[in-house]
């Protein structure tokens, strides 16, 4: 049995196998996709108990992701992974 439900969203594919790998030998059921819009659709469908997303993504950045995650799915945890990391950010 699986320990939770992770969604990974990253424009980079490496980066979202990578993830996929390393939470699946974890024992966590894992999807992972690099269109942002497409982890939203994913969200409407099948829920989640973490949300693993970039910050920079062409077309919607994750802060426009974790918005539409809320409210779709309140209860949501969420990780914002980046590799462009600033004060602001």
């Amino acid at each position: 049995m699986a320990e939770g439900a992770i969604l990974i969203i990253d424009d980079e594919t490496g980066i979202v196998s990578l993830c996929t790998r390393l939470l699946t030998r974890a024992n966590y059921e894992v999807e992972g996709v690099s269109d942002p819009a497409a982890g939203v659709d994913i969200l409407k469908d099948v829920q989640f108990d973490l949300l693993l997303v970039d910050i920079r993504m062409p077309g919607m950045d994750g802060f426009q992701v974790i918005e539409q995650a809320r409210q779709l799915q309140p209860d949501i945890g969420v990780v914002i992974m980046t590799g462009y990391g600033t004060l602001e950010t």
